[in-house]
């Protein structure tokens, strides 16, 4: 897939470090400690193994800098199977920034001090094409420090074996107003089309960072 490039840099210098040593510094309590071990070949995501017994299909994480809870986040990160588990990362992050419309997605690969992590545009394209607003507050995902948290520690995980992310950032809008439920239905309704079959075979992993 061409990659469109995407921001996800707004925090650095402000939010965590602009370099890339000290930055490895301040998620390495978040990270698991140690190498990850070396596995011969790419697993299926039937062959995978993790601490859960089955691939978990969804984590909830809270809405913080990984540093701030990293006692959480090492033993959910060394638990979790080999990136090649999934075929997509659905990221359901937190924003606090006024919108019209409930959910805003981006269809931009985001960039990180560590490298880039890419979109999956064709999902992001047909998400679209079922769901025609929901590109249109993308400029939302600029300042979602809960997406940008996300894909920093995605990346410092799993560099460039990290499968495609879809990020989708959810405001008030969603609780504040009746048109903002129906767009929510509308929006899982395409989601459980798209990607329920595959979820329920443990190929999607649902990432939600949110206010605990």
């Amino acid at each position: 897939q061409q990659g469109r490039t995407g921001g996800g840099l707004r925090g650095a210098g402000l939010l965590y470090p602009a370099e890339p040593a000290p930055l490895a510094a301040w998620l390495a309590p978040a990270l698991p400690a140690g190498p990850r071990p070396s596995q011969a070949g790419v697993l299926a995501a039937s062959e995978s193994t993790s601490s859960y017994g089955e691939p978990p299909i969804a984590v909830i994480v809270p809405h913080q800098p990984p540093p701030q809870v990293a006692s959480l986040l090492r033993p959910l990160l060394s638990a979790l199977p080999e990136p090649e588990t999934w075929k997509v990362i659905v990221i359901l992050a937190t924003d606090h920034a006024p919108g019209l419309l409930p959910f805003a997605a981006t269809d931009k690969d985001q960039q990180t001090l560590l490298g880039p992590l890419r979109c999956h545009l064709p999902l992001i394209d047909e998400l679209e094409r079922r769901v025609p607003w929901l590109l249109r507050e993308q400029i939302r995902q600029r300042s979602a420090d809960a997406i940008e948290w996300t894909t920093l520690l995605l990346r410092a995980l799993w560099g460039d074996r990290c499968p495609p992310v879809i990020p989708i950032v959810c405001g008030q809008t969603m609780l504040t107003r009746h048109e903002g439920r129906e767009q929510a239905d509308e929006l899982l309704g395409a989601l459980e089309l798209l990607l329920g079959e595959d979820t329920a075979a443990g190929r999607v992993l649902w990432w939600t960072a949110a206010e605990l």
